[in-house]
């Protein structure tokens, strides 16, 4: 499954050459993974219900090109691994009128309880629930 989100480039986005500031795109991103957590079903209110929190434990990022103020932008996230302890997601920024791809990331991500031990092993809402996004399902 694919999760698409389009994004506005606003004045608050960039510095003072109109350039979208390096770190909304990590903001971009995690606002992708929350949404397309909440279409997989596992939704981060429901999971702090039950005492699971989803913190990044790693993220390599690639800047291939600026966004600029007021461009539109589409981000796209991608869960691409699901293992045992861990899931990973590809997540890209391009520029929506050219289709120039601007930033890729990988982010990995495990579960831990509400204390912050992490579990050995995904707990099993996760697990079903992200074993259906591996297929080639689009959503915006």
């Amino acid at each position: 499954m694919k999760y698409v989100d389009n994004i506005k480039v606003y004045p608050k986005h960039t510095d003072c050459y109109n350039v979208v500031w390096h770190g909304c795109y990590i903001e971009w991103f995690e606002q992708g993974r929350v949404n397309f957590c909440d279409l997989a079903g596992v939704g981060f209110r429901r999971l702090y219900e039950n005492g699971i929190l989803l913190p990044v434990v790693e993220i390599n990022c690639r800047y291939k090109a600026s966004a600029h103020l007021m461009d539109e932008l589409v981000v796209t996230t991608e869960l691409k691994e699901l293992k045992q302890a861990s899931l990973l997601f590809e997540q890209t920024v391009q520029n929506k009128k050219n289709g120039n791809d601007l930033v890729k990331a990988f982010v990995k991500i495990v579960a831990t309880d509400i204390h912050g031990k992490m579990y050995r092993k995904l707990p099993d809402i996760l697990f079903e629930s992200f074993s259906g996004c591996l297929k080639d399902t689009v959503i915006t």
